[in-house]
């Protein structure tokens, strides 16, 4: 997740799940595009939902984030709920 001032466009703040941390290399090559060939084994319907499950597997962040008192939480696909102050 990145965070950018909206006057200057410049990155402010970055965060990674633990899933992206722990998955990252595995399933994304060094410019983070996913490696199609690994991360689906087949073209078929059980090739997709493995496939799908390890999306899920790099923490991505699908949930609308909330702030409450200077707290910002999102939920992820890995998981967890985050916490980031």
């Amino acid at each position: 997740m990145n965070a950018v001032d909206l006057k200057t466009g410049k990155l402010v703040a970055q965060f990674q799940t633990d899933g992206h941390k722990q998955n990252r290399s595995r399933w994304l090559d060094a410019n983070g595009k996913m490696k199609d060939q690994e991360m689906y084994p087949d073209y078929d319907l059980e090739g997709v939902f493995t496939g799908l499950q390890r999306m899920y597997s790099l923490g991505s962040i699908l949930s609308s984030p909330v702030v409450v008192d200077g707290v910002l939480y999102v939920g992820s696909t890995d998981g967890n709920l985050y916490a980031i102050s």
